[in-house]
């Protein structure tokens, strides 16, 4: 029994070593692939023309309508109306949505910690008022979608959400979004 053992260690450790062992060059030819063009400098240089993007994060409810799924986009301009835009484009909205207004009230220092510098700050409170919104704003997990990609892009701590006017969700914070 134990030359059986000592014996199938020794062709595991043999065959280990074949495996981990680097290949021969047998196969090159000896010739050498050369690139297609000539890189030059102006390859490298990235595109002056192109728009500045700036990355948000988007909300939008999850297959099962019990919470929500945030993703990356970006917009050239940061603000209510291009949000909603993504709102559209996420299926969150309805098309043709269109911010009747959007205020911002209140501005306090933002939290000191990792990634936040110490001229950043936070607007207190802000005011979403839109034309349509998907059941009238009775779905509450759309309300949070909109309610999180604008607080969370806008940087504003509270919330209000208005259809044409009328209050649909009131003082909406991000404590209560997770």
């Amino acid at each position: 029994m134990r030359k059986l053992v000592l014996s199938l260690i020794g062709i595991l450790m043999v065959l280990s070593l074949a495996a981990c062992t680097p290949t021969t060059d047998k196969n090159k030819t000896g010739s050498v692939k050369e690139t297609q063009g000539a890189l030059t400098a102006a390859d490298k240089v990235p595109d002056a023309t192109a728009p500045d993007l700036i990355v948000v994060s988007v909300y939008e409810v999850n297959e099962e309508g019990t919470g929500l799924k945030g993703t990356m986009d970006a917009v050239e301009t940061l603000d209510a109306d291009s949000l909603v835009e993504l709102l559209i484009e996420y299926g969150v909205l309805e098309e043709y949505t269109e911010v009747n207004e959007y205020s911002e009230s209140g501005e306090s220092a933002a939290a000191a910690g990792p990634g936040v510098s110490g001229s950043e700050s936070v607007i207190s409170g802000a005011v979403l008022d839109l034309d349509q919104l998907p059941d009238d704003g009775k779905d509450e997990m759309v309300l949070k979608a909109i309610a999180r990609t604008m607080m969370e892009n806008l940087n504003t701590e509270n919330i209000q959400i208005l259809l044409n006017g009328e209050v649909v969700a009131e003082n909406i914070s991000m404590s209560e979004l997770e």
